[in-house]
């Protein structure tokens, strides 16, 4: 699924506008290419997060990110489970819990 595919099927539930293949694709690679906004020719500008134009572009924005934390976080001898770790891990003993004071967390 690419970003372009989940925006022509959302228009189509939300709004029951249809795109043909690939035209929603073709119109924003054609606008995000032109320097010049509407009939009046006004420069276009972009402001975008990292995190937008991973999404724009379809490009994998956390790859290697997680590895890159757990890296620095023992370069600073800063404890850490690696929780995506493949096997069994033993991150301590477990404590004894009074369960009499045990208070669960209550969601009102």
């Amino acid at each position: 699924c690419t970003v372009h595919s989940f925006f022509t099927e959302y228009f189509h539930r939300k709004f029951q506008i249809s795109f043909e293949k690939h035209a929603l694709h073709a119109y924003i690679s054609e606008v995000m290419d032109d320097p010049n906004c509407g009939t009046g020719g006004i420069p276009r500008v972009y402001l975008l997060s990292p995190h937008v134009q991973a999404f724009l572009l379809n490009s994998p924005f956390f790859e290697d990110q997680y590895d890159e934390l757990l890296n620095a976080m023992r370069t600073y001898n800063l404890p850490v489970n690696d929780v995506l770790a493949d096997g069994d891990q033993d991150i301590g003993r477990a404590l004894d819990l009074e369960w009499d004071r045990v208070k669960l967390y209550d969601d009102p």
